[in-house]
């Protein structure tokens, strides 16, 4: 092999890993602000208002469902976030086949262990624990519990799937409910967007 042709193929091999290097860069999952990661210890407010668990007897929904996290692993491999307290519930009912009856919801959590946990891959992906109870006013209270799967989309929201099951506790009138909705993520205070970088796996 020539000299002259050896230094082609070796600038063409330089090219290719020059262009490579950013599609690699993108195969990581982080939260950022303004292009620039979240450090550990940040702070993170999930919102939604259209979270609604289905069930045979109606559906359960609020008009604003507030979560808050802290980000305790921001990429490259995965993204990890905290739970702080209890999720915040505002204006709930169950529109059931009865009629619409006031609801209450406490101790709503997600996440895995003590700590309540989510961990979300490189795919923008995490299948996790949520439990709550229900006091459906003039009715009972049920206990909710059950694994539900989130998927980053848009750049700032995370969708719950259609198709988590929550199970309800034994002797509940409301069996089970299937969960779906959206969360928009931000700064807590000032309510700058977030952005959920992962890898587009064209979902």
């Amino acid at each position: 092999m020539s000299i002259r042709k050896a230094l082609l193929l070796a600038s063409m091999a330089l090219t290719a890993i020059a262009f490579a290097a950013p599609a690699m860069a993108q195969a990581e999952a982080t939260i950022t602000e303004n292009g620039v990661a979240l450090q550990p210890g940040a702070k993170v407010t999930a919102t939604s208002t259209n979270l609604i668990t289905e069930t045979a007897l109606g559906n359960l929904e609020c008009e604003k469902v507030t979560l808050h996290f802290e980000v305790k692993t921001n990429g490259p491999n995965h993204v990890v976030v905290e739970q702080l307290g209890e999720a915040g519930t505002e204006e709930c009912v169950f529109e059931s086949i009865f009629g619409p009856f006031e609801a209450v919801i406490t101790d709503g959590t997600v996440g895995v262990g003590e700590e309540h946990k989510v961990t979300f891959n490189t795919w923008g992906t995490a299948v996790t624990n949520a439990t709550f109870e229900v006091h459906i006013v003039g009715l009972e209270t049920c206990h909710f519990e059950g694994n539900v799967k989130i998927q980053a989309t848009h750049p700032d929201v995370l969708d719950v799937e259609e198709g988590s099951v929550l199970a309800g506790n034994e002797g509940c009138l409301v069996e089970e409910g299937t969960m779906h909705g959206s969360f928009t993520i931000e700064t807590p205070g000032d309510n700058e967007e977030l952005t959920f970088d992962y890898v587009n796996t064209g979902a």
